[in-house]
């Protein structure tokens, strides 16, 4: 997770995300609580086996300990949409979002567009893809050959459950 280095999941949330997830969240710089295009490309480390991968960047808005720093939309947009065009899923901590619309006198929508957008793409896609794999994963569970090496499979685990229950409660 790409987060502000004063953000409230690394202030307050702790060891939380590892605790919950296995996510380890790396705090960017910036002023008031916000960062850049710039500095998120930067914070980006190649592909690789031995590294977590980065998948997540996340935006305060407002940014808490940064003195309650509204995001500039031009700003926002901007780090999301760089977010998005490098295959990063976003999330706006949008706890005190109405503080934001207030200050900034923007609707709540414009602050908000962007993600509600992406997450409709991404849930559309994902939904195709369970479909396409339920389907292909029917036709191919449904093989003779196959649902008797499962039923055979099944057969061997529950014998040997038994066994190991018998053996044990001795």
């Amino acid at each position: 997770i790409l987060a502000h280095e004063d953000s409230h999941i690394v202030i307050n949330e702790g060891g939380g995300p590892s605790a919950l997830s296995g996510a380890v969240v790396l705090g960017l710089r910036g002023e008031r609580g916000m960062f850049d295009s710039a500095t998120l490309k930067a914070a980006l480390r190649e592909k690789r086996r031995n590294a977590p991968p980065q998948t997540l960047v996340e935006v305060e808005q407002t940014a808490n300990d940064g003195g309650g720093t509204v995001w500039p939309l031009a700003l926002l947009n901007e780090v999301l949409g760089t977010a998005h065009g490098l295959g990063l899923k976003t999330h706006m901590d949008g706890a005190r979002l109405m503080n934001a619309v207030v200050a900034a006198g923007v609707p709540a929508r414009e602050f908000s567009i962007l993600l509600g957008a992406w997450l409709a793409i991404e849930t559309a896609v994902w939904l195709s893809v369970v479909v396409w794999m339920v389907d292909r994963g029917v036709g191919w569970l449904s093989r003779s050959g196959v649902r008797r090496g499962l039923e055979r499979a099944t057969g061997v685990v529950l014998i040997g459950l038994g066994l190991r229950l018998a053996t044990e409660s001795r």
